[in-house]
């Protein structure tokens, strides 16, 4: 009679373990299942539970294997998109993944900018700062796009427009984390900057040169029709030709050498065509390169002394020849020109007044380039001395930089006309 409590534990017991038992069983199988073993059933388990299981597991390593293979197609996709690609927390706004296209754009590795824990605003360029499209999104919640500079480290700036959303939200609809697509546009931008800065300058020197051309309307000596007709022409071709020279260069300047071989060769016969011992004229000097408004000043001046040259001078005679010679001086900071003439009539002295021409050049060295220009009237020709600052002709150079910048050792020599 005592006995019968444990014999009922008992009996609660075994049937215990023979309600676990399968459990245990199906715990283990689905373990097995998992890690993509396959399952083996206790004896006496009937057939069809044995291929659910099979199925089961056949299922789940297939769904693995594509899981992988799209883990694998979005990293790579990730890693080699032409345009860069960023994920950021929108809470701390630190970048959480980067492909290589934005490290390349930001001039930074991935483990500076992830591993560092860096944000947009800190490789923003300083006058952009809380303008990216990432400020964008969390202030008004939508897809944003800007355009804004990256500060690389070395200092250089890149232009980029960024596109950016919300990629993930928690549970009460607040930015987890953000993605943004990022786009080097420094080329665009530049080649925009180039065509304003074309189109500034172009109107600048057509108005510039319109100018020039009313004050030679002008001033042109208007002894009679014909004369004043031919001069006026003659001084506007030459301006023609500069701003050809000008064009060709988009505006950036002009070499001295092919100025004054543009400017003299409209005054002297072809080379073809010259005969030897009957003069011509030489050019010797340094590579400089000059300015649009100095090319413009300097080819006035040449078209003057080559026009006198051609009525009174040294381009009048057979025998005549003209040598201009230049040199730069870059610790006074001055350019000096020298035209010298020979072989012409003989020359008595200066002339009783100064002509058109020579106030011209004299005027042009003065007030357009701050320059300075005296004229010898020698016994075998005139020679003209000009003087100006080099940081009033040169291209691309400001009052304060260095000469050198646009002057070029070595001369060169047109051949005898």
């Amino acid at each position: 009679v005592h006995q019968q409590p444990h014999r009922g534990q008992d009996a609660a017991a075994l049937l215990a373990r023979r309600i676990l038992t399968p459990v245990r069983l199906l715990v283990d199988q689905a373990v097995a299942v998992a890690a993509g073993q396959r399952a083996l059933p206790p004896p006496g388990t009937p057939p069809a539970n044995v291929a659910e299981f099979e199925a089961l597991r056949v299922a789940s390593a297939a769904a693995a294997r594509t899981l992988e293979a799209r883990e694998a197609e979005f990293r790579s996709i990730f890693e080699t998109a032409a345009a860069g690609v960023v994920e950021i927390d929108a809470r701390s706004l630190r970048y959480l993944r980067v492909n290589r296209r934005f490290c390349t754009i930001s001039g930074r590795t991935e483990a500076a900018l992830v591993g560092g824990g860096l944000r947009p605003d800190d490789i923003c360029h300083p006058d952009d700062l809380g303008r990216n499209a990432v400020s964008e999104v969390l202030a008004q919640g939508i897809e944003a796009e800007a355009e804004v500079r990256l500060l690389r480290p070395d200092g250089a700036v890149a232009w980029v427009r960024a596109s950016a959303a919300v990629s993930a939200r928690a549970a009460d609809g607040s930015p987890l984390r953000i993605v943004s697509v990022v786009r080097d546009v420094t080329e665009r931008r530049r080649a925009e900057q180039a065509r304003e800065l074309l189109a500034r300058e172009v109107d600048h020197r057509a108005k510039n040169a319109l100018a020039v051309v009313q004050a030679v309307v002008r001033l042109t000596p208007k002894d009679t029709l014909a004369s004043y007709a031919k001069a006026v022409e003659a001084r506007i071709n030459a301006l023609a030709r500069t701003h050809t020279l000008l064009a060709n260069g988009r505006w950036a300047g002009t070499e001295l050498h092919s100025l004054a071989r543009a400017e003299l060769g409209a005054f002297l016969p072809d080379p073809a065509k010259a005969s030897p011992g009957k003069g011509g004229t030489t050019l010797a000097g340094p590579v400089v390169m000059l300015s649009p408004a100095a090319s413009q000043a300097i080819s006035m001046v040449l078209h003057e002394l080559a026009t006198n040259a051609t009525k009174y001078g040294a381009l009048s005679a057979p025998g005549g020849a003209v040598h201009l010679h230049w040199s730069v001086d870059e610790a006074q900071g001055h350019l000096t020109l020298n035209w010298e003439e020979r072989g012409g009539p003989p020359v008595t002295g200066p002339p009783a007044r100064l002509g058109f021409g020579s106030k011209v050049i004299e005027a042009t060295m003065r007030d357009q380039l701050g320059g300075e220009a005296s004229q010898c009237w020698k016994t075998e020709g005139l020679v003209c001395r000009i003087r100006v600052p080099l940081e009033r002709i040169l291209a691309g150079l400001e009052p304060k930089g260095e000469a050198s910048a646009a002057i070029h050792a070595g001369s060169e020599a047109a051949p005898g006309h």
